[in-house]
């Protein structure tokens, strides 16, 4: 990313999010590099935020409507997965703008955990506690106030690996989770005391 470009496309973003009254903290990448290196970190591709779903889908068309009539393009705009299970409402919108892209994404909540399902990723989806994302704490990031999980350290080691809560990994890696859902989308019987820890990982270019 250029960093000039990608500060100027946060900082509007955080604008139309906080005119349309969404939560949202900064997520993956962009929190590491908040809270590590006070910056957005070398070779990052994009912009990641995240929010919780119940907030999210009600103001959804209208973030659609203010990104389009401030001159960004959505590239996507997943929507319900085709699972029977889960809403049909829009979970992740990712937009462009000035060379730069940002995703936000929308965690939904099933059995006292956060989960997002990675269309991408056939089967696999982030899980975390419930806790993660509550009490978020606010942090100076680019001369401007930003929201991150309250418990960071936690939940940079959860991400990438021990150690980069504290600042000691260099870089980043691309994680990637079990569990997996069904292919009716609906939750196994033990499904989070089974698998809710489980990680595996992938080196990233």
């Amino acid at each position: 990313m250029n960093d000039e470009m990608a500060k100027k496309l946060l900082f509007e973003i955080q604008d139309i999010l906080n005119r349309v009254g969404l939560k949202f903290w900064l997520l993956h990448g962009t929190c590491l590099g908040a809270w590590r290196d006070k910056n957005f970190i070398k070779n990052d591709k994009d912009i990641d935020l995240g929010t919780k779903l119940e907030d999210f889908a009600p103001k959804a068309q209208i973030l659609k409507e203010e990104f389009l009539s401030n001159n960004f393009k959505i590239a996507i705009a997943y929507l319900s997965y085709n699972y029977k299970s889960f809403k049909k409402s829009i979970k992740q919108i990712q937009v462009n703008k000035y060379g730069e892209r940002a995703s936000i994404f929308a965690y939904d909540l099933i059995d006292g955990k956060r989960f997002l399902r990675l269309p991408y990723k056939g089967d696999y989806a982030r899980v975390f506690d419930v806790t993660m994302f509550e009490n978020l704490k606010e942090i100076d990031f680019l001369d401007r106030k930003f929201l991150i999980p309250n418990e960071t350290e936690k939940y940079l080691d959860y991400e990438y690996g021990k150690g980069y809560g504290k600042g000691f990994g260099k870089g980043w890696r691309t994680p990637y989770y079990n569990p997996r859902i069904t292919a009716r989308g609906s939750i196994v019987k033990g499904f989070w005391k089974t698998h809710g820890k489980k990680i595996k990982f992938k080196n990233s270019d």
